[in-house]
């Protein structure tokens, strides 16, 4: 692979994959991909009543003559095999979505949703201790968007999370979704820092969350410090529990929708508490039922008992020995 393309063989995804916004035009998948996958897109989309495309489809694509095979679809390139920051792709990947990990859907019901800011020895706030004076004591929560209606989704800010299907929260996928694309960075200094020194703005703002990989940016301690609170209720989740414990290896089976999952790849087993976790994201989102079929064998193994041996030997010659044991 090199900066500026991947050529690589792939499959057309089906829709219930990924998640599409039309309205703002951004893609989110289902599953994560592995570091050796690619993404790419081919779209078509409409400015000032002119139709204009991005990338190849395949119908618009013929068969190559001298090898009967489709030839080479181009396509807007959105994730490589290499994730450098210094690669133009680093921009196109959504630095503003958080995963709650509950996925099978999440109940509007008493969800709740806070952005906090943890002072050095002042413990968690909902609001910056210094920013620019048109907003400063604002929560965070409304700084950084999330809070522009009311209950009535009336242009009034109330205090609370705008739940907006599809905008500020993906419920079947378990996302939080700000509407800024880089919350806690250069959004952050537009929004709360605009015209501030720059020594004020380097104590506050995680610069390094959006220009750096994850284990770059968390070792600057000094910025690293928002956190989301709040509470949340899903119809499912990714763990499912099979109310024994001490299950034998290789004993257990799991399937969704008539397909064999593979352990490792779909789902990680705690053989001794008596767990599966399902990785596989798709499936979880997708609604799919999932079976689990395991041996039992509780108690096996964990049990320790005492009892008392008696063995006598008589020799009578050296031809004939008697024996006897009790237990």
């Amino acid at each position: 692979p090199v900066e500026d393309f991947e050529k690589t063989f792939a499959r057309k995804l089906s829709p219930n994959e990924y998640y599409f916004n039309p309205q703002i035009g951004f893609l989110s998948l289902n599953t994560q991909l592995q570091p050796d996958e690619v993404l790419g897109v081919a779209f078509q989309y409409t400015f000032n009543g002119r139709v204009y495309q991005v990338g190849e489809f395949a119908q618009d694509v013929g068969l190559d003559s001298t090898q009967g095979v489709q030839k080479v679809l181009f396509l807007k390139l959105l994730k490589a095999t290499s994730q450098r920051p210094t690669l133009p792709i680093w921009g196109l990947m959504m630095k503003n979505v958080y995963t709650l990990d509950l996925f099978g859907g999440i109940q509007r019901e008493d969800f709740k949703l806070n952005v906090l800011y943890e002072e050095p020895s002042g413990g968690l706030k909902r609001y910056l201790p210094e920013t620019a004076p048109t907003v400063e004591g604002q929560p965070l929560l409304r700084i950084l968007n999330l809070d522009r209606l009311n209950n009535r989704n009336d242009p009034q800010p109330d205090g609370v999370f705008d739940w907006i299907e599809g905008f500020t929260i993906l419920p079947q996928q378990g996302r939080i979704v700000f509407p800024v694309l880089e919350p806690f960075g250069r959004d952050l200094d537009r929004l709360a820092y605009n015209g501030q020194a720059t020594a004020l703005k380097q104590k506050y703002i995680y610069y390094q969350l959006y220009d750096s990989i994850k284990a770059i940016a968390q070792t600057y301690a000094n910025v690293n410090r928002f956190v989301m609170q709040g509470q949340a209720k899903g119809t499912g989740g990714s763990e499912i529990f099979l109310n024994t414990f001490n299950i034998p290896r290789g004993s257990v089976t799991v399937s969704a929708g008539g397909q064999l999952l593979r352990e490792g790849a779909d789902y990680v087993i705690d053989y001794n508490l008596g767990s599966v976790k399902i990785l596989n994201q798709g499936i979880l989102s997708s609604g799919i039922p999932v079976q689990v079929s395991f041996e039992n064998n509780a108690g096996f193994g964990l049990q320790q008992r005492g009892f008392t041996g008696l063995r006598l030997d008589y020799l009578a010659n050296k031809k004939l020995a008697l024996g006897f044991s009790t237990v």
